[in-house]
């Protein structure tokens, strides 16, 4: 197996520790203990990871600012860099070990990237990969057959950017940057998003109030520009709607289109409720299975329905580390029969001459150009019109579709 250059580069590129406290940290106590505690219970619920360690680090309040940050990081890379780290020492997954090892390494005292060359080009592709990326087999063997697996965990493992969307409702991009730098918070042109605002370092800007006026969003550059591919007019129809960022966004790029949103999970949209509400704008929105069917065939079909569907979130772990835990192989095949039932009955809703735009925050090509592939077989009065990968990187990884029906 081909050693993994761009992933060693990032194990040496790590923030220095002062000599003071990670001796202090080194040692059993508070900041170690919740280190162990969250790490463990992580890996021993993989499907509810990330909340759950969102949760303990609101909770951790016996934690200073500084050492809440120390945990978070940690604990993020822990989940990235476990059976590396652990390993390096003879101690697989052997959570103390590895934050120990992790600690050497912040300090420029261990050198995990020449262990783990050596260990990575002794073993098949597919162990090498579950070695670096702390993935299952099935996943780790769905990488490989996706991308360039050195880039891709290296960006992943990366922090990313922070990425506003501008609510158009409020105003401008440029008016929404002069009014942040006015209170010191810089943020520069997206390169890609249309709305897209990169803000430097890490301000708090959920307690901000542009973001308590409806003035932004969060949203990655590659999500934000998923509105782009939308075209036609009349009602646009949001199908997996979640919390709402993509109706949200919708909202804000098409003022005079309505825009319908439904999802499964009843908190995600009482939750697109206060975000609509703090914009300024107004979305209809519906369950699956209830009220959606009468809204639906009210509505009848529309020139334009998106499907954001559920996936592994293989494109997001820069944000999320935690997602890579618990991907097996039944879990992606179960995914990918949920990713055609959904478009399926998502179709039904696409007008002669409509569109339906598809798109997953996922990698894997299965998800991606397997999942189209899939669907326009069996539904042979779609065409795809266009389709795009995002890479890790500039953006999180992202795939987008644009079919037609005849």
């Amino acid at each position: 197996m081909t050693a993994f250059p761009r992933l060693v580069a990032r194990l040496g590129d790590v923030s220095a520790l002062d000599d003071v406290l990670r001796a202090k940290f080194a040692q059993p106590g508070r900041v170690l203990g919740t280190v162990e505690r969250v790490v463990t219970a992580a890996l021993d619920t993989p499907g509810s990871a990330d909340g759950l360690i969102r949760q303990e680090l609101r909770d951790a309040r016996y934690l200073h600012s500084r050492e809440r940050r120390l945990v978070a990081d940690a604990i993020n890379d822990l989940l990235r860099y476990l059976p590396v780290l652990s390993g390096s020492v003879g101690k697989p997954g052997d959570v103390p070990a590895a934050w120990q090892q992790w600690l050497a390494q912040r300090g420029g005292g261990a050198d995990v990237g020449a262990w783990l060359q050596t260990a990575a080009a002794a073993l098949p592709a597919h162990e090498a990969v579950q070695l670096v990326g702390n993935v299952s087999e099935d996943l780790a063997r769905a990488l490989l057959e996706s991308v360039d697996v050195d880039a891709f965990i290296s960006e992943s493992n990366s922090r990313a950017d922070v990425i506003l969307r501008v609510n158009r409702k409020r105003g401008s991009a440029e008016q929404l940057h002069k009014r942040l730098a006015m209170d010191g918070i810089i943020t520069r042109e997206a390169t890609h998003a249309k709305d897209g605002l990169v803000v430097e370092g890490r301000p708090n800007l959920r307690g901000h109030r542009m973001y308590r006026d409806g003035w932004f969003e969060v949203q990655d550059e590659a999500s934000q520009c998923l509105v782009d591919l939308v075209s036609g007019d009349g009602p646009v129809v949001d199908w997996c709607a979640g919390a709402g960022g993509k109706s949200l966004a919708l909202a804000s790029r098409f003022p005079k289109r309505p825009v319908f949103a439904f999802d499964v999970r009843s908190k995600a949209l009482q939750e697109l409720g206060k975000r609509a509400k703090r914009a300024g704008v107004s979305i209809r929105s519906g369950i699956h299975g209830q009220d959606a069917p009468n809204i639906l065939r009210k509505l009848g079909t529309v020139s334009s329905v998106v499907v954001d569907a559920p996936c592994t979130g293989t494109g997001v772990w820069r944000r999320h580390p935690a997602y890579r835990l618990g991907v097996d192989g039944e879990r992606i095949d179960g995914l990918v029969e949920t990713q055609q039932r959904v478009l399926h009955d998502a179709a039904k809703w696409v007008a002669p001459g409509g569109q339906l735009v598809y798109a997953t925050c996922s990698v894997l090509r299965a998800e991606n150009e397997g999942a189209v592939a899939a669907f326009l077989e069996r539904h042979p009065d779609f065409t795809q019109r266009s389709v795009r990968r995002w890479d890790v990187g500039e953006t999180d990884g992202f795939f987008t579709a644009d079919l037609v029906r005849q």
